[in-house]
């Protein structure tokens, strides 16, 4: 019996027999679902962390100059406005630069370099990026400048010289969070230099909503400590003394006393990072830096990014044609498509189609590509197999931007498109729903629901529990949305009426009007609406009964 999305479904936990939330938590393997500070690791676990400290210590004493060097996305944006603000507090003569995504593109860049040579600059600390920078370091050397690197990404086999380097994918880095974002790495940082400074441990928890929205909005697992910075982060979000976080939730009309991962993936973080896709990162970060008109700014360039992303991806989808199943990657791309969402391309097509997926467009004399992946296709390590191809590159295994000569796209398309063929032979790519366990009418209620909040926050690596309904009789079956493109009905469940809604379903319409009796994978959630409070399922995939 095919679903509608066409995907695979895998059941965690088949035992009926057993109490609703003890069958989730058996399937997904967790014993404690606790969230503690106390959890956090010791930040000299880092290697190189030590001789950073060291390092600050005497740029305050001298009152040398410092330079933060970011990134474009949230989670530089973050990075660079925890550690600044973090410096400042401890006395640092520091400012901040970032990159522009069209005219200076990702990690550090020559004309950085000469500019704090000019301003004298005695320390550059580079945040969500420098691993990857090693001519640009040596240059900084040779200018007397030092470098401490905090980064997330993958390092190369051959790492720049810098003074120290703060990244747990580091050989010999005991740090036990290896998926840990660049915010993340910034706030361990500060962790550090607060414990030297003698700095009451609290003072440091402060920035954990900075923390909570550069992981989430960087895709990382939801899982172990990350999962400790997002949900304290969301704690302290509610309250925060970040007046550009609380203007923007303003402006986004936040719910304050129902913040979650999706407030922070899908309404906060698409508006920061909107600044640094269509004009200039320094608007997100001057807005968390108190500039709060940059707010409605942020708010008008995103729609206009969802406006960009529609149209490119569309003609994304045509370009490609009927996806077979012999393609094992994707790749596809036009000089007229802006870089700055590119990324959001490649992402839609892996996620829909469930296979790599890169989109490249024109920058200059150069083309420019990114990529995600899936967990099959360990992306970076594929594009260095082609390390002469490029001009710059750089990310992880499941996502990764890189720079090529037009000269070399038709060398790296062919050679990526062999590389996958060779990973992913035999690998079935159909997409799948991973679902906890199937659900009995019964154990739809306010008693379990509430049970399985306490494994928020969900995410990446933590899903939102999943849960299936056989032989369900639906009613009152209705289109929503300004386009039609949603569905909204009702299940006819014995002990309670439950009304669910199925995003992007329209077009199945028809179908489910023929055919009442439905196999349903959904997630349970609750719905405010007018100051009324009820349960909702959330439908994620159908089968409709033969």
């Amino acid at each position: 019996m095919p679903s509608l999305t066409k995907k695979t479904w895998k059941i965690l936990n088949k035992d009926l027999k057993k109490p609703l939330i003890e069958r989730v938590l058996e399937g997904r393997k967790l014993e404690n679902i606790s969230v503690s500070l106390d959890d956090l690791h010791d930040p000299f676990l880092l290697k190189d962390c030590q001789k950073a400290v060291e390092r600050i210590q005497e740029a305050i004493k001298k009152k040398e100059r410092v330079m933060i060097y970011g990134d474009y996305d949230v989670d530089g944006i973050t990075s660079a406005n925890l550690l600044y603000q973090v410096l400042r507090s401890l006395g640092a003569e520091v400012s901040v630069r970032l990159p522009h995504r069209v005219n200076d593109g990702y990690g550090l860049n020559e004309k950085f370099i000469k500019e704090c040579q000019n301003l004298k600059v005695a320390l550059i600390i580079t945040v969500d990026c420098g691993v990857s920078n090693k001519p640009e370091i040596e240059q900084a050397n040779t200018a007397g400048i030092d470098v401490i690197i905090t980064d997330h990404h993958s390092p190369p086999p051959e790492l720049p010289n810098a003074l120290a380097i703060l990244n747990p994918k580091q050989e010999d880095c005991e740090y036990p969070n290896k998926e840990i974002v660049g915010v993340g790495v910034a706030f361990k940082f500060a962790q550090a230099l607060f414990k030297t400074f003698e700095k009451p441990s609290d003072e440091v928890y402060q920035y954990l909503d900075l923390v909570a929205l550069g992981t989430v909005a960087d895709c990382a697992q939801i899982v172990g400590e990350n999962r400790v910075f997002v949900k304290c982060g969301l704690d302290r979000l509610k309250n925060t003394i970040n007046p550009g976080l609380r203007s923007l939730m303003q402006a986004s009309k936040v719910d304050t006393n129902n913040l979650s991962t999706y407030t922070l993936g899908f309404i906060l973080s698409p508006r920061l990072n909107a600044a640094g896709r269509l004009e200039d990162p320094l608007f997100a970060f001057n807005l968390l830096n108190g500039q709060l008109q940059n707010s409605a700014f942020l708010d008008k360039i995103n729609v206009k990014r969802q406006e960009l992303v529609r149209t490119f991806l569309k003609e994304a989808e045509e370009l490609l044609g009927e996806v077979k199943t012999s393609q094992k990657i994707l790749i596809v791309g036009s000089d007229q498509w802006h870089v700055g969402v590119i990324g959001l391309i490649a992402g839609r097509l892996c996620e829909k189609y469930n296979r790599p997926a890169i989109a490249i467009t024109k920058l200059g004399d150069q083309y420019v590509g990114s990529a995600r992946s899936i967990g099959e296709f360990n992306v970076i390590e594929t594009l260095r197999k082609f390390d002469d191809l490029f001009t710059h590159y750089g990310g992880h295994k499941g996502a990764a931007g890189f720079s090529v000569p037009l000269c070399n796209v038709k060398n790296l398309t062919q050679g990526l498109e062999k590389e996958a063929k060779k990973a992913l032979k035999g690998v079935k790519l159909t997409a799948k729903i991973q679902i906890d366990t199937e659900i009995l009418p019964q154990e739809i209620t306010w008693e379990n629901l509430e049970a399985l909040e306490k494994l928020e926050p969900f995410g990446l690596g933590n899903p939102q529990p999943r849960f299936l309904l056989r032989n369900v009789k639906i009613s009152d079956l209705r289109l929503l949305g300004k386009e039609k493109t949603h569905l909204g009905f009702g299940l006819d469940l014995e002990n309670q009426p439950l009304r669910a809604i199925a995003f992007r379903f329209g077009e199945h319409y028809r179908k489910l009007r023929e055919h009442r009796s439905l196999d349903l994978v959904f997630s349970l959630e609750k719905n405010t609406w007018k100051g009324n409070t009820n349960m909702q399922a959330k439908i994620e995939d159908i089968a409709v009964k033969r």
